[in-house]
């Protein structure tokens, strides 16, 4: 299973959280952003190193795409290329965590209005949008139907890949629940602007790689996995048009 962040937006340069709060609402829009010229510049060139028949992200494989609403989003999918006989489902399941009253403001800003000084998404929340426990529902869902995809297309013997595209901390935290750690586990993983990483099932457990920068492991994970599933993965900036073109593991995705 595949997962891809959308490209550089304005917000995403300067740290404010974008999210599905709100304030989206009472702005008609306004913080549904598309991305920039950039962004769109090194979604280009990560498609080109990434989609294809000999690269990592086979057209073919794909049976599902799951993209959120937003219009970064789906602008990102678009870019992508890929053949319109894939089924698309928009789902609100991925739409970013809603960030409230703080939608549109940095980690910084949030601190300095905080009597503690402090603030930690991954346990605090966001007040006026969600918690850790209503993300953690959301994409828990969205897991089970994933689950349900992999075993109908191993049943059937057929080719059962998934992409979602989305947004960095609801991918973060859709990946840690994958893992089957609590939402907060989405902390030690990153993926940038742009970022395409890998979840898959390897040895009984379930593993996530990062391509845009490095290798993320959970806890429950081994040290050095990686390189039987990609040797040189860690290579790979992913969004900014850098590293060399990947092509599939031996091992199927699902």
């Amino acid at each position: 299973m595949f997962i891809c962040r959308h490209g550089e937006t304005e917000w995403s340069l300067n740290g404010r959280h974008t999210g599905d709060s709100r304030v989206t609402k009472l702005m008609a829009g306004r913080t549904d952003l598309p991305l920039t010229k950039n962004g769109v510049r090194r979604m280009q060139e990560a498609a080109k190193a990434l989609v294809g028949e000999d690269r990592l992200i086979t057209s073919s494989t794909i049976c599902q795409i799951f993209v959120s609403p937003r219009k970064r989003a789906r602008q990102t999918l678009g870019i992508l290329g890929l053949p319109d006989s894939i089924p698309v489902e928009e789902t609100q399941a991925l739409a970013e965590w809603d960030y409230g009253d703080y939608e549109g403001v940095t980690t910084e800003e949030i601190k300095k209005s905080r009597p503690s000084g402090k603030w930690d998404i991954w346990i605090d929340g966001c007040p006026g949008g969600e918690s850790p426990q209503d993300v953690s529902e959301r994409v828990d869902g969205l897991i089970r139907k994933i689950r349900e995809i992999h075993k109908k297309a191993l049943k059937e013997d057929v080719c059962g890949d998934v992409l979602l595209v989305a947004h960095a901390h609801i991918l973060r935290s859709f990946s840690a629940r994958w893992l089957v750690e609590p939402v907060s586990g989405g902390r030690h993983l990153l993926l940038d602007a742009g970022g395409v990483g890998v979840l898959t099932y390897i040895l009984g457990r379930k593993l996530m790689i990062d391509t845009s920068i490095t290798i993320l492991m959970s806890l429950q994970l081994i040290v050095g996995m990686s390189q039987m599933v990609y040797p040189g993965m860690a290579e790979l900036i992913v969004g900014k048009g850098i590293g060399p073109i990947i092509s599939r593991p031996t091992a199927p995705i699902c």
